[in-house]
Formats: structure tokens, sequence, C-alpha cells
């Protein structure tokens, strides 16, 4: 099954008298959206369930009961475990080599992106873009792993829009945007100065 996109799914019962009460379930929760068919004799019923699997539902238990409520202990199973296949969902953070947030990070700084990716089947491929384009490993402060990218010394070269990507049979999965500023060292060193310098006159 695929994420998003409807199912029809059949459970059939025959043999019971009155005819079977029929009944869905997605682990311990009921599912009330099918409809029953007895057949023209009487014997057979059919249970339609439409269904709508979603990313959560993989794993879960999908089951059909038929019951004759007439007899105790009369009720009967069937089931599976579902296998929900996906777009990659992508997830990208930041972390500096400083305590700083990425907002204000300082040139020089070492930065990793992390890139988390679930997918079903696995991604067959995880990448990186800078300002919408892949990313090229020919910067030697660029290490590009699988699922981490770390970028070593930033410059000022190195700020702009970095994503992460995901692809799979499903389709491609894009993470958020997270623009790296850096500042200049020289910069944040004359803007401290020029506030002690300013605090010292409005204290004599």
């Amino acid at each position: 099954m695929t994420a998003g996109r409807k199912v029809e799914l059949r459970c059939y019962s025959g043999g019971s008298s009155p005819p079977a009460r029929m009944s869905w379930f997605l682990d311990s929760e009921p599912l009330s959206n099918h409809t029953d068919l007895l057949s023209i004799d009487g014997n057979r019923t059919t249970s339609i369930l439409t269904f709508w699997p979603s990313r959560s539902d993989h794993k879960k238990y999908l089951r059909c009961r038929a019951e004759n409520f007439l007899l105790s202990g009369s009720a009967l199973e069937d089931g599976w475990y579902l296998n929900i296949t996906y777009v990659p969902q992508v997830s990208l953070t930041i972390k500096s080599s400083t305590k700083q947030t990425h907002s204000a990070l300082l040139e020089g700084d070492d930065v990793r992106f992390s890139c988390d990716v679930k997918a079903n089947p696995p991604a067959n491929e995880v990448g990186w873009l800078f300002e919408g384009r892949p990313l090229s490993s020919d910067d030697p402060e660029l290490v590009m792993s699988y699922r981490n990218l770390l970028i070593r010394r930033v410059k000022r070269k190195h700020r702009g829009r970095y994503q992460c990507y995901a692809n799979n049979a499903e389709g491609t999965g894009m993470s958020r945007v997270i623009t790296l500023r850096a500042m200049c060292k020289l910069i944040c060193f004359y803007i401290n100065m020029l506030m002690k310098h300013q605090k010292s006159l409005y204290t004599k």
C-alpha cells in the first residue's frame, strides 16, 4: 500500500445463520468506513473497507472479524501487518562548534548539518543542495557523508541556503531550508570594542 492512496479491501464470511456481523480494526481501533453486502442466497457476506493508509499506519495490524451475534465465542478473524510505502520524510538540523545559534555563527567556526530520513522503502540516495543546486564536493572545507555535511572553518562563500533531499521508489522528499549566516570575527570584535567604549563614557 502507498500512503495517501485509497484502497478497497474485501473480507468474506460464509455459512452463518443469521448472516455474520462484520467489523474491521486497525490495531485496537475500530474502523467504520465499510459496506457489508449479503449474497442472494443469504449464505455469504462480503465486507468492503475503504481505507486511506498513512505513513503512521506502517506495521500496524489490520484485521477483519466475522461474528454470529447469536452464538457466543463464534467470532473468526483474519488480518495482516501493513507495509505502507511513502515518499521520504526529511528533516535538516544544524550544529556549530560553538554554543551560538546558527543565525549568529562566526567565520572560522565548524558547522555540521545532519539530514534525518525516514522512508519506506529505504532511500537509495541522499544529497545536498546549496542555493537550490547540487552541492559540489570540490571545496576542501566540505566533508560530505551519507547524511552529514561538515563545513570546516566557515567562510563568507559558505553563506546561503542549504537543503538535503532523499529519493526512493515513491519519490523525492525535501527538507526545510536553513540559511547559514556567518558573521565576520573582525566586525564582531569592532562592535564589542565600540560597545565597551560607549559603556565607559556613560559611567564617567
